[in-house]
């Protein structure tokens, strides 16, 4: 792996491929950046594990934890991280806006409301509602 200026060389060459691909995303379509963003957030979850464990051990030994370079690896998916997500917000459609809705209903006024509720009173009183003949007994 060729150390470039911005790419540490605590990253192993699959975390560099992916650092790379972070800076041109254009290029990708949705499911190529949704599998970046997964692949990237893997790494930097090991790395933070690792980072952790580092960390608990050196402070079992009375000691601190010099390893940068994993502070260094971490800083730099994260950074990639937020590149892949602000592209994958950037592709999410609007929702706030774009949509034709339909007009609320004017809520129906107490005299409005009325007529209708007594029609369809009169509607029950009126026609009774059919009930089946009984059947005819065989006498």
């Amino acid at each position: 792996m060729a150390k470039t200026p911005t790419t540490p060389r605590a990253l192993d060459a699959n975390e560099a491929r992916l650092v790379e691909q972070s800076n041109s995303l254009q290029d990708l379509s949705q499911r190529e950046l949704t599998e970046l963003a997964r692949q990237l957030r893997a790494r930097r979850e090991r790395v933070r594990r690792m980072v952790r464990d580092r960390n608990r051990v050196a402070r079992r030994q009375g000691g601190q934890n010099p390893d940068t370079g994993a502070h260094e690896k971490k800083a730099v998916l994260v950074e990639a991280i937020e590149r892949v997500s602000r592209e994958l917000d950037a592709r999410q459609p609007d929702h706030q806006g774009t949509a034709v809705t339909a007009p609320k209903a004017k809520p129906a006024s107490k005299a409005a409301a009325k007529p209708k509720a007594e029609a369809k009173a009169k509607s029950a009183t009126k026609a009774p509602a059919k009930s089946k003949p009984a059947p005819k007994s065989k006498d």
